[in-house]
């Protein structure tokens, strides 16, 4: 949450505060429901993404707050 409040404050602007703040909100359930589904698969389909059913339990199991990074700050044209 630090990166994210240091992110803010570094653009200035109130505006940008609240679309950034929608924005992790939107991403943060799209993240949630995709570790459900990865918590769905099975060994062959985890397999074929190269993971194994301790990885995806653990993914799976990560908190809603704990976003990769790299999809935070990911800027769509």
């Amino acid at each position: 949450m630090a990166v994210f409040s240091t992110y803010i404050l570094a653009t200035g602007s109130r505006n940008v505060q609240r679309v950034t703040l929608r924005r992790r909100l939107a991403l943060s359930v799209t993240v949630w429901m995709e570790r459900r589904a990865l918590r769905g698969l099975d060994a062959g389909r985890l397999a074929d993404l190269g993971l194994t059913q301790a990885q995806a339990e653990a993914e799976a199991g990560r908190p809603l707050w704990d976003l990769p990074s790299d999809r935070v700050f990911s800027h769509r044209s």
